[in-house]
């Protein structure tokens, strides 16, 4: 099966961004991760299909939007 990998990453700015880096083929879907730095707390998710990645990118990105109101 096809597994597709969201980066998104949170800065200390309140900034967000989000992009579809990676596919793999694999039995199992790879896990979730998260690390952190001085930069921005970075989280690697993986999905089942390329639409389920694409609406993450977009939900995520769509809350760095609503945040810049604040």
């Amino acid at each position: 099966m096809k597994y597709y990998a969201v980066v998104s990453c949170y800065y200390g700015d309140g900034k967000v961004s989000a992009n579809m880096v990676d596919t793999v083929e694999a039995d199992k879907k790879p896990k979730n991760s998260c690390t952190g730095s001085q930069y921005c707390d970075s989280y690697v998710n993986w999905f089942d299909s390329v639409e389920e990645a694409e609406e993450f990118v977009k939900q995520t990105l769509a809350y760095d939007e609503s945040s810049k109101g604040e």
